[in-house]
């Protein structure tokens, strides 16, 4: 999936306050991500690694000099911007806005290129890494039109400003393939990752196993009186 088709919804997540509409947005956009449905949907929530796995870990320095490096603007230029804002995403779309880009020879940003790109960052480790991090940063705001340079960023720093939540992209995967929610929510708790979810929801196998080392989300419960009152009213 082109990265700018992903950027459209964002606008129109981002436009909506009303829960059942960023639903049904969310829903067709899941619809038609294709082979992408389990990228997507971690985009969709503005994550590249699903709850309790690796993080980013990029600070907002680093992505300044990223911005500076692609803009060509003064160091004090991004910070009188960014507090005019208060939004590097619409600082880093302005700045690009401003200058000329050329775009002979750019290849088009898609979803997977930003999500393979993004989740090498926490990789680059060592001496040097933080010119690297930089670098890769740079040649993804590089590619992108000024509005996909507003996510990218809101993406590295998990500021989205979307509005959208985990019961949303549940409700969302439950109407784009007909499947119940308890039942989505159930899998996410075992799982933890929603793009694992929509595509055993799209391919209607349903399952869920509990992994060492992957961590399970707390589920409500009911207290029972003893352990063979809770197995006889639990099966």
């Amino acid at each position: 999936m082109k990265y700018a088709d992903l950027v459209s919804h964002y606008e129109r997540l981002e436009k909506t306050t009303k829960r059942l509409e960023k639903r049904d947005i969310l829903s067709e956009l899941y619809k038609n991500s294709g082979h992408d449905l389990s990228i997507v949907v971690l985009l969709s929530m503005g994550v590249i690694f699903p709850k309790g796995q690796e993080e980013l870990g990029i600070a907002e320095g680093m992505v300044k000099r990223a911005i500076a490096a692609v803009s060509g603007a003064s160091d004090s230029g991004i910070v009188k911007l960014f507090r005019e804002t208060g939004d590097l995403g619409l600082t880093a779309e302005r700045l690009l806005t401003a200058k000329k880009q050329a775009t002979l020879g750019m290849r088009e940003l898609t979803t997977n290129r930003v999500f393979e790109s993004l989740r090498k960052l926490p990789s680059l480790i060592g001496k040097g890494s933080q010119e690297k991090r930089i670098a890769l940063i740079a040649e993804l705001l590089h590619a992108a039109s000024p509005t996909e340079a507003r996510y990218l960023v809101r993406t590295m720093l998990s500021t989205m400003r979307i509005g959208v939540a985990g019961g949303i992209v549940r409700d969302a995967i439950a109407q784009t393939f007909s499947v119940d929610p308890e039942k989505i929510e159930h899998l996410y708790n075992v799982l933890g990752d929603y793009g694992n979810v929509a595509e055993q929801a799209r391919a209607g196998t349903l399952h869920a196993t509990i992994t060492v080392g992957r961590p399970v989300r707390v589920m409500l419960a009911e207290r029972g009186n003893d352990l063979e009152s809770a197995i006889k009213k639990f099966e």
